[in-house]
């Protein structure tokens, strides 16, 4: 709103569109600063597109000054940033997960933002933004938040919400792409399949995620990953939780043949499926693959009624080849948790644990006081600095989970009744 010389060289002077502000960024190492408010493209097949070597970013007040200001100081909360492709304002969301509907979108944008093989490298940056209000149907199907083909840009401090797609990656998809995925939160979106889609030769390298509350009406709402053969890729500090599938895994389905993907230190928790694996799941179209769990938690997740009598909840691995290892984690070995067919093989080392692991699912299912979780993982596994939530990765020695737990953090706010308990109430398994 500004109404300057909308040449860009002020606050004053600011451009008013940021598809003008991103065309006119010509020169290396070019930052875009964005105030607080929402932007939108201009039609229903327009979008926004990233560009190589300019760092667009959100989040200002639009009062900062670039020779003092520090980045790091943003406050997304007061100075919201939004890209909508809700072009007349009218989205409906309501629910999350299992609840999810998003209606009134019918008119919105396909895509929000589209980096379709335009050349961008790590040095195309977008930090800082909420990016909602996609509607990929019809002629484009996927991509409806973010879409990524063959490109590398560099995605960071985003939340990815109330997209909808009838295909793919309603949140974030990728083909043939190797963006570096930093502070993201993909929550409450809507898809066919996969609302952060994995394709191609895409290898993501995803630290300190959220994939929260979404919904797909086929297989894997939280992660599908389906790359090329051979492909490998690392999601460190991760959460995928509360998700929904009307299929099967909903938390993680691994969809390909003769790939590697490794976690570490991440939260599979509270996830739903209608059918099989609901926290992760190999399918039956992914022989010889590997999936590595380090420090990492898969408990809680649970499947359908209607398939009481084979369902498995937490774990289902398929044909031969397929491998799923975990090292210094925390599963559930219950009856119907673990499920391995045709060959699949599930090993876990000596410093694994089968307790229940005392998540708080109203507090982003982070460890309580007295989590088994709390000092058990190995701290070779993971070298970064901080948790999901940006705290210290340490706090002796590091715990298994997304989450580290630190004293003095919210205690349950749940209280479990089960009248053929014998316990406290404090958590799963001890109620009342």
């Amino acid at each position: 709103n500004a109404t300057g010389a909308n040449d860009g060289t002020s606050w004053a002077d600011a451009y008013t569109s940021l598809k003008t502000a991103i065309a006119a960024s010509t020169t290396t190492d070019c930052q875009v600063w964005v105030a607080k408010g929402t932007y939108k493209p201009t039609s229903q097949t327009d979008y926004f597109s990233m560009k190589s070597n300019v760092a667009i970013y959100g989040g200002f007040a639009g009062t900062e000054d670039p020779a003092a200001f520090d980045l790091d100081t943003r406050d997304f909360t007061s100075n919201e940033t939004i890209l909508s492709g809700d072009i007349i304002g009218d989205d409906v969301i309501t629910g999350t997960g299992i609840s999810l509907t998003i209606t009134n979108n019918a008119d919105n944008c396909y895509q929000v933002v589209c980096n379709n093989d335009n050349l961008l490298s790590a040095s195309a940056v977008l930090d800082g933004f909420t990016i909602t209000g996609g509607n990929a149907v019809g002629t484009v199907t996927s991509g409806a938040g973010i879409y990524n083909k063959k490109v590398s840009p560099t995605l960071r401090n985003l939340l990815i919400t109330g997209n909808k797609t009838t295909g793919s990656g309603a949140g974030i998809y990728n083909d043939s792409s190797a963006p570096v995925i930093h502070g993201v939160t993909i929550a409450r979106n809507y898809s066919n399949v996969g609302n952060m889609y994995i394709t191609g030769t895409s290898s993501p390298v995803l630290t300190n995620v959220a994939i929260t509350g979404n919904y797909s009406v086929g297989y894997g709402s939280g992660i599908y990953y389906a790359p090329s053969a051979n492909v490998a890729a690392v999601f460190t500090n991760v959460a995928i939780t509360g998700n929904y599938s009307d299929g099967n895994g909903s938390g993680l389905i691994v969809f390909s043949a003769n790939v590697s993907l490794t976690l570490v230190n991440a939260t599979i928790a509270g996830n739903q499926a209608k059918s099989d694996g609901a926290g992760i799941y190999m399918s039956d179209s992914s022989s010889g693959s590997v999936v590595n769990l380090k420090n990492s938690i898969v408990y809680g997740n649970i499947t359908s009624a209607l398939y009481a009598s084979t369902n498995c909840n937490n774990i289902k691995l398929q044909n031969s080849g397929n491998t799923l290892n975990m090292y210094s984690c925390c599963y559930s070995n219950a009856s119907k948790s673990i499920y391995t067919v045709s060959g699949a093989t599930f090993t876990a080392d000596a410093n694994c644990i089968t307790a229940v692991p005392m998540l708080n699912p109203v507090d982003g299912y982070r460890p309580m006081e007295g989590s088994p979780c709390i000092g058990a993982g190995n701290d070779s596994y993971n070298s970064t600095n901080t948790d999901l939530q940006g705290r210290a990765r340490r706090n002796g020695t590091i715990d298994i989970g997304a989450y580290e737990w630190f004293a003095g953090d919210p205690a349950s706010t749940v209280v479990y009744v089960n009248g053929t308990a014998n316990g406290d109430g404090s958590k799963l398994g001890l109620g009342f």
